[in-house]
């Protein structure tokens, strides 16, 4: 049987150096306001499970690497948006600088 590179791993270390951050990842649900968004992560997931659905990959490894897959698309996403918000954020500072 051949193994996956993919299967869920958990490491844990014990040194007094490590201080370990919790993140959790968590859907920023407003994404999913946007019919334009939803379209894209619904044709990424349809190709996904259509191209990596084949005989040697194990239906819990696809499924697993399908949350990899959109997790990716929308905190690429998220990231997008968070950086054009903070630009026209200091786009409006810079005009309210200029007009005080």
């Amino acid at each position: 049987m051949e193994q996956s590179d993919h299967a869920p791993v958990v490491a844990r270390t014990s040194s007094p150096l490590f201080k370990p951050i919790e993140r959790q990842w968590k859907l920023n649900e407003t994404l999913l306001d946007d019919p334009e968004l939803t379209n894209m992560a619904a044709h990424i997931l349809t190709q996904h499970f259509t191209t990596k659905d084949t005989p040697d990959i194990t239906p819990l490894t696809l499924w697993e690497a399908h949350k990899c897959v959109i997790r990716g698309h929308l905190i690429a996403v998220s990231t997008k948006c968070k950086k054009e918000h903070n630009a026209h954020t200091i786009h409006l500072l810079k005009r309210i600088a200029k007009l005080e």
